[in-house]
């Protein structure tokens, strides 16, 4: 069956169960449900990476400042594990741009796919 055979079906359409729409309300709802629901395992694992990447940081000589610094620019674990290691080896500043650029292009592809 090709894809041109199946009928649209507009998400805004699809009934919620009414447990889902009692839930979220309104946006205030929406978001301290958020709140809890990434405050359990997905906290857990983030905070263990960070404090892995720090450790790595501090091994091989970088001090606090740097590895906070791109914890908090670069927002992205494997970009930063890339950066360090370049860094690291002593790649020269354009190869370690390209490096971490590449590393984030896996986020083209989140977001064309979630984008309609």
């Amino acid at each position: 069956m090709s894809s041109q055979d199946q009928p649209y079906i507009d998400p805004s359409e699809i009934a919620l169960e009414e447990a889902m729409v009692q839930r979220f309300k309104n946006a205030s709802d929406a978001f301290w449900s958020g709140i809890r629901d990434a405050a359990g395992a997905p906290a857990i694992v983030l905070f263990a990476d960070m404090v892995g990447f720090g450790a790595m940081g501090k091994t091989n000589g970088f001090d606090v400042w740097f590895t906070t610094f791109t914890s908090f620019f670069m927002c992205a674990l494997p970009g930063q594990v890339v950066l360090l290691e370049m860094a690291i080896t002593g790649s020269s500043v354009f190869a370690i741009a390209l490096a971490g650029t590449l590393t984030s292009t896996r986020f083209i592809t989140m977001t064309v796919t979630l984008f309609p």
